[in-house]
């Protein structure tokens, strides 16, 4: 994951997690994992679930292995919220594993995932998508989930204080990774650093913004959907 990733999870995922959910996590990283870590709520039964067998955290009483991916050995209707951060972009069939999550969640619960959309290919055992909203829409639809929020964002740079404006401006950015680089530091590299500074120059000037530098800068999409029935 990158710093994107907690940004997203921090504006629209957390206060989701109210005192007392059953949680199951796909695919964590860590024991427990980041983002359990973010819900910072003590009071969250918080399960974890991965096919990897040789997962850090399977001695955690609260770990399922799965040999199957589309079918896991959890019984129907068990968890209010079902979470996700960067595994449906490795899911072959994201259409039969969405349904494996509605299966498992409870009437009016929630799954919650988020995908990157600017990562480079990275076969983990393989890489499979880059899903916008519309994408993940239609699958909900199809599923008969009910979307409750789908966006794209990429919001490291207004994180480290730049102007929307400036944020916003088409030719500033390539979606690439990560603005704070794959080292999980959360801080903004040097080389980013300095080509925001000459960017805030050069951006004064209606006809040289043309110019300005190109920054990695990471999108992904979230979506928080509803099991309705």
């Amino acid at each position: 994951m990158h710093f994107n990733n907690e940004l997203l999870f921090n504006k629209y995922a957390k206060q989701q997690f109210f005192s007392g959910a059953k949680v199951l996590e796909i695919g964590p990283q860590g024991s427990p994992s980041i983002y359990q870590n973010l819900a910072a709520n003590t009071d969250l039964d918080w399960w974890s679930l991965d096919i990897v067998e040789g997962f850090a955290g399977k001695e955690n009483p609260k770990f399922i292995y799965s040999k199957e991916l589309y079918n896991y050995p959890v019984q129907d209707n068990s968890f209010d919220i079902v979470f996700s951060g960067g595994v449906m972009c490795n899911v072959g069939e994201v259409w039969t594993w969405m349904a494996e999550l509605k299966r498992i969640v409870k009437p009016g619960g929630l799954i919650i995932t988020i995908t990157p959309v600017s990562w480079p290919y990275a076969n983990a055992p393989i890489d499979c998508w880059r899903i916008y909203p519309d994408g993940m829409k239609a699958v909900n639809n199809f599923l008969s989930l009910h979307t409750i929020h789908c966006s794209v964002e990429g919001l490291e740079l207004e994180h480290f204080g730049y102007d929307k404006k400036l944020v916003d401006s088409h030719n500033i950015k390539i979606p690439y990774v990560s603005v704070a680089g794959y080292d999980n530091s959360r801080k903004m590299s040097a080389i980013n650093k300095q080509k925001m500074a000459v960017n805030k120059v050069l951006n004064r000037f209606p006809f040289i913004r043309r110019y300005l530098n190109p920054v990695h800068h990471a999108i992904d999409t979230i979506c928080i959907a509803k099991k309705v029935n």
